[in-house]
């Protein structure tokens, strides 16, 4: 009914309009008049009648004069004026529409984690129990937070539980609880803290996490040193924008990812860090061949680069070699100290994949018992730790 009386009143406000303009031009005549009338009253003179009148209408010349006047240089600049004046606005405030605004001026944050929000993102969650029990909290769910805190690039607040709800129930719906909260997938981590029946939530500030961290420690620093038993090697940085340190003693790695995701840079800023250190010897196996590890030429014992199955029969003989020294180190004297021994394969996948076969018809990849490369590095993998022989690996197949 309402919906119809809108549309009715639609097709009679034209009438309407034209019928309260007239109205209101006569009232307005008749007025100037009774005020001429007056007048003429006054001064006893009968022309005075009309002299309200003509003076509106002389008034009304001459603003169309004034616009006759103006109307051409306006037409002429005032769309530069209007332009001009735009651009003062969108510059000094912002306020234009986000695709209009320059690429570093644009704002594409969600909203600013406060508790009534992150109540509201666990109450949608999907979690009967959890649901009922907020709708039945006075505070309306305010008493299951922690104060929340900034945590480097975002904020963190813990979470309690109530009864009949398990952290698992909530972990298991991270995505979900991201977009509750305005979020992508990768800018919320929980965690489980110390304290019982309580989830820790961490939530970056929308886009921090795809911006650049800036340079590498080993870029910067001229005097940086390594030491692979005690040393840390510079690693990135983690949630909170703190410096991330990983130790490399006696620890093999499996660096992996899609392509083009930076396995490569991870692998190698941890290979050229731990190259400060004199006393560590390398071998390494590039099966892309591009030059991502041309720096360590000269560098390294032996530097392999090359995508071709020649290249893989050269990286498999190169890693049975390391399992000879080390047996030989493992058969040593007791207390013989050894210097550290990285075999580095970059696309190891390339190595696990080749079809190719020795004399004896055994295949150099494959993950079967007579797998040449496979075998290699399982024996490194098995016993190399004890006598400093490990194993890196760069992988888009883990």
């Amino acid at each position: 009914d309402a919906r119809h009386r809108r549309r009715m009143d639609l097709l009679h406000s034209p009438l309407d309009a034209a019928k309260g303009a007239a109205v209101s031009a006569g009232m307005g005549v008749g007025g100037l008049v009774l005020l001429g009338v007056a007048m003429a009253v006054a001064t006893k003179d009968a022309t005075d009648v009309v002299t309200p009148l003509m003076a509106v209408v002389k008034f009304i010349n001459l603003l169309i004069t004034i616009v006759q006047v103006v109307w051409g240089p306006l037409l002429s600049i005032g769309p530069f004026l209007a332009l001009l004046a735009l651009w003062a606005v969108g510059s000094k405030q912002q306020a234009a529409p986000q695709w209009a605004l320059p690429a570093g001026a644009r704002s594409n944050e969600g909203e600013p984690i406060t508790p009534s929000i992150v109540v509201k993102a666990l109450r949608d969650l999907g979690v009967p129990a959890l649901r009922k029990a907020i709708t039945e909290m006075g505070d309306a769910g305010a008493s299951m937070l922690s104060p929340i805190v900034i945590a480097g690039c975002g904020v963190e607040v813990d979470v309690t539980l109530p009864s009949g709800v398990s952290t698992i129930e909530v972990q298991n719906r991270r995505r979900k609880l991201a977009e509750n909260l305005s979020r992508h997938e990768h800018e919320v981590f929980i965690t489980i803290p110390t304290a019982a029946r309580t989830v820790r939530l961490w939530v970056a500030d929308s886009g921090a996490l795809d911006e650049p961290i800036g340079p590498s420690p080993l870029a910067t620093d001229d005097t940086m040193t390594a030491d692979y038993a005690k040393g840390r090697a510079p690693w990135g940085q983690d949630l909170r924008g703190d410096a991330a340190a990983l130790s490399l003693y006696q620890r093999h790695l499996l660096i992996t990812g899609l392509s083009n995701q930076g396995k490569t840079v991870a692998l190698r800023s941890l290979a050229l860090w731990l190259s400060l250190d004199k006393s560590v010897q390398f071998l390494m196996g590039d099966l892309k061949g591009v030059g991502d590890w041309a720096m360590f030429d000269g560098l390294a014992l032996t530097l392999i680069q090359g995508p071709t199955d020649e290249h893989v029969i050269q990286v498999t003989e190169m890693v049975e070699s390391a399992v000879e020294e080390m047996n030989r180190r493992i058969q040593a004297p007791p207390g013989t100290q050894f210097p550290p021994l990285i075999v580095l394969v970059d696309e190891a996948q390339v190595a696990f994949m080749c079809p190719a076969k020795d004399e004896d018809k055994r295949p150099y990849g494959g993950a079967k018992a007579n797998s040449r490369y496979f075998m290699a590095v399982r024996k490194i993998h098995n016993q190399g730790r004890a006598v400093n022989v490990l194993m890196w690996q760069g992988t888009q197949d883990p």
